[in-house]
């Protein structure tokens, strides 16, 4: 489901990224496709549980796959114990898109181990990093569809951020039928500067569209 994330800029800036799950439960993996959870269920009756009998923590790989990288999520920090012993479960992926998930571990004689949706934040422009679009002068040309008189003109295009915050294409999705105007919006959102797709903290490529319909990875 939709949640909110703050973080900060270099700068101090407060960022708050609106995301969502970056799948639906149904497309979740099973758990023996993502960890030997056989073995490490065996490893973890061994860890008493004290205050952390319900943990979660995130499994990400980049796009390079390799060792994942395994967070705390709930609670923010814990033993280095847990985190060697998911890691050392992990299964290797092969190289491909940046992919993760969640990993929720109930502790105790018979530990239970569950996957979660990970977090995915869609690009977002920067506060810092961009004007507002300016219209001057606009030339009707043939072909062009005037607008009807009090219309509401809603322009709507895609954006494919990569991973470094830069543009690497622009969608016109739905434009507003004068060629001017359209390609003054296109331009205008090939020099905004734009903080980088997250999934799980790490950023990936993503699509960002200015219509607050941003898809998932």
């Amino acid at each position: 489901g939709a949640q909110t994330v703050r973080t900060r800029d270099a700068s101090g800036h407060e960022i708050i990224r609106h995301c969502q799950s970056a799948m639906s439960k149904k497309d979740l993996p099973a758990v023996s496709a993502v960890l030997d959870s056989a073995a490490l269920a065996q490893l973890l009756t061994a860890v008493p549980p004290g205050d952390l009998a319900r943990i979660l923590l995130s499994l990400g790989v980049g796009k390079d796959a390799g060792t994942p990288a395994i967070q705390w999520v709930e609670p923010k920090t814990g033993p280095d114990t847990l985190i060697r012993l998911v890691s050392g479960a992990a299964l290797p992926r092969t190289p491909g898109n940046p992919w993760a998930v969640r990993v929720r571990i109930d502790l105790g004689a018979r530990p239970a181990i569950a996957l979660e949706p990970a977090v995915y934040c869609p690009p977002q422009p920067s506060i810092t990093g961009g004007e507002t679009m300016s219209v001057g002068q606009v030339v009707v040309g043939p072909g062009d569809r005037m607008p009807a008189p009090g219309a509401r003109i809603r322009m709507v295009a895609e954006v494919m951020v990569l991973e470094s915050g830069a543009v690497a294409e622009v969608r016109l999705i739905s434009g507003s039928g004068i060629r001017d105007i359209d390609d003054g919006f296109v331009e205008h959102l090939r020099s905004t500067v734009f903080l980088p797709a997250l999934l799980e903290g790490m950023p990936v490529p993503g699509r960002y569209r200015n219509d607050g319909s941003s898809p998932r990875p």
